[in-house]
């Protein structure tokens, strides 16, 4: 119930940067949590956790050269 409540906290988060992968890859934990299939839980949890260094990279792309400008 942990890895099913905290991807999907994790999935709404991502939506509000409009980040559709790190969405789906969220969705993804949210779904092996809810149904406790953890087989696959640490390739799902690479993929969420790639994405989100996307999203970090970003957003602190955005903060230098919107922010700091």
């Amino acid at each position: 119930k942990a890895v099913e409540r905290t991807a999907h906290r994790l999935k709404g988060s991502a939506g509000n940067f409009g980040k559709s992968k790190a969405v789906m890859a969220a969705l993804n934990l949210e779904v092996l949590g809810r149904k406790g299939e953890l087989a696959d839980i640490d390739s799902a949890y690479q993929t969420l956790q790639n994405e989100l260094r996307q999203l970090q990279t970003a957003l602190s792309d955005w903060h230098r050269t919107e922010v700091l400008a």
